[in-house]
């Protein structure tokens, strides 16, 4: 009785209006949005005020609002909830009232995400995923903000708050000031952060300092770790001890409220599958995005390989999109893109062509991203399988790139980081770009290249390390002697431009430090060889084993 059957690729990823939502949903959608207002005024977040109380100034300042109805369905493509959630139109805030560090707001990295999870799966512990409802009306807003609510909305209201229709203007709007922190204001998800951070803090759970997103807790009772990766307000937690898993969920009820919490072995989380019902790994699919995107595009064909012919070949006599068209295109893109940076790297050296163009891009391009979906169709139940080994830890980071090989003659550089000595066990991050600079010959690309991505291996090194694990070795695989021979040398050579020598000065400086550990390997076994090049065959599917660790 709750929503009507809607086809999946319909309705996944569909926001409404109010008056459409009532429209083709009727009661059910009314009650969602009586939920969203009742919890308004329950906090409360929004009070009504007599408009003319303000002055020119602050009428003039008033933000619109708008409420969304959303079919919520769960990352296996199973029906969650119709939702409603008003929000401000923090687009007409005067940004100049704020610094930068009022409105930004951290969120935890997929890389430390998927480390938190393969680390779950290989000590054991247990693994609950919950999310808070209407988290920003937690935080107290700092800054005074009037807004508007639509004439619907605020009939609504008016019903529930009588005392307020002598309010109403002669539109039938209802204006309000804000005291809670509401979706959509742009200091809302720092004053949500910055609420959450200090609730953790007292009851003595410490940030990692490499993701501020990523909490810990040592409990003494039962000598145990919680850890917590914080997304906005939804939340991974992990530990051996239900004990303690069941305190720490009480007092996050007690504190705030409304809650939703997921147990056992299969958790939906950030439109990702975690599924840990296998011992030491957690398999991470996104079967319902998957099957959303490619029922919406109408994808019916499969194809064996991403690509269709040379990697970056480009022809510049293809036509060029209609506006409306191009416009597709780049939504397409992305919403690829967002799936394959999580489960599917071997489509990254493409999508990073596609991204390249989303603002020029041709009827060439157009058949490029068709043919890269029908791959998608192709090996839609492929996953990432995380398997971190006992014992030491050791950041495996396989590094390589192809020289000159766009049509502007820059190189291409990737990067793959598994948490493996011999970087088998899955990829937890990766990464396939156009090279920023021009470079003169095969070993100056190698080492721009090992210069960007050790950054991130170095960092995720760090990370491991901040949350407990003594002697985190990292290791930088590299296929190119030459590069190896130049880093490990001491000097630069004498016609190096200032930008090469600095990235060199830098490899140099940490490999002496002992910060990384250089690794020669072949480049028919390199992992990172899928990411720079078009393979086929044999070394295709090959490679992806190996990054994917799904056979």
């Amino acid at each position: 009785d709750m929503v009507a059957p809607l086809p999946p690729h319909v309705s996944k990823s569909l926001n409404l209006s109010v008056k459409a939502a009532l429209a083709e949903h009727e009661d059910a959608a009314l009650d969602a949005i009586v939920k969203e207002l009742r919890a308004m005024l329950d906090a409360p977040t929004i009070e009504a005020v007599d408009p003319e109380t303000l002055s020119w100034e602050q009428l003039k300042k008033r933000i619109p609002s708008k409420m969304f109805i959303k079919l919520k369905y769960l990352a296996n493509g199973d029906f969650d909830k119709i939702k409603a959630r008003l929000v401000a139109g923090g687009h007409r805030q005067d940004r100049t009232s704020y610094t930068e560090e009022q409105t930004s707001s951290p969120t935890a990295a997929s890389p430390t995400l998927f480390i938190v999870a393969g680390l779950a799966a290989r000590e054991g512990r247990k693994v609950r995923c919950c999310d808070i409802g209407t988290a920003y009306l937690k935080a107290m807003m700092i800054i005074l903000i009037h807004m508007l609510i639509d004439p619907t909305l605020s009939a609504l209201l008016c019903i529930m708050k009588p005392e307020w229709e002598k309010w109403l203007d002669d539109k039938g709007r209802l204006t309000v000031v804000l005291r809670r922190a509401l979706y959509g204001c742009i200091e809302s998800g720092k004053l949500w952060y910055d609420t959450l951070s200090a609730f953790l803090v007292s009851i003595g759970f410490i940030a990692n300092q490499r993701d501020i997103c990523t909490y810990n807790k040592w409990d003494d009772e039962e000598d145990v770790q919680i850890t917590i990766s914080i997304f906005v307000d939804d939340f991974m937690i992990t530990c051996v001890s239900d004990t303690v898993l069941d305190r720490f969920m009480s007092q996050l009820r007690e504190k705030f409220g409304d809650l939703t919490e997921r147990t056992g072995d299969i958790h939906s989380h950030l439109g990702m599958v975690f599924d840990f019902s296998v011992a030491g790994e957690v398999s991470i699919t996104m079967p319902g995005y998957i099957d959303s995107m490619l029922e919406k595009y109408g994808v019916t064909k499969v194809q064996k390989y991403p690509t269709n012919n040379d990697l970056f070949a480009r022809d510049e006599n293809s036509p060029p999109l209609a506006e409306a068209e191009r416009k597709e295109f780049h939504s397409r893109v992305y919403t690829v893109a967002y799936m394959a940076q999580r489960i599917k790297p071997e489509c990254l050296p493409i999508l990073s062509e596609l991204c390249s163009c989303v603002r020029t891009a041709t009827t060439e391009d157009w058949y490029k991203l068709e043919h890269l979906l029908q791959y998608v169709n192709g090996c839609r139940d492929i996953g990432m399988r995380i398997r971190i080994p006992k014992g030491q830890l050791f950041v495996n980071a396989s590094i390589d790139s192809s020289h000159g090989c766009h049509p502007n003659m820059r190189g291409h550089g990737a990067g793959l980081i598994s948490i493996s000595k011999d970087g088998h066990g899955g990829t937890i991050h990766c990464e396939s770009t156009k090279l920023s600079l021009n470079t003169k010959s095969t070993a100056e690309t190698e080492l721009v290249t090992m210069s960007d991505y050790a950054s991130q291996a170095l960092y995720i090194g760090g990370f491991l390390t901040e949350q407990g694990y003594p002697n985190v070795q990292v290791i930088l695989e590299q296929d190119n002697e030459s590069t190896i021979a130049l880093v490990r040398k001491g000097r630069s050579t004498a016609k190096a431009t200032r930008h090469i020598a600095i990235r060199y000065f830098w490899l140099h400086d940490r490999l002496v430090r002992g910060d990384f550990e250089l690794l020669h390997v072949a480049g028919t076994e390199i992992r990172a060889d899928l990411l720079t090049k078009d393979l086929r065959g044999a070394a295709f599917s090959n490679c992806r084993l190996k990054i994917n660790n799904w056979e």
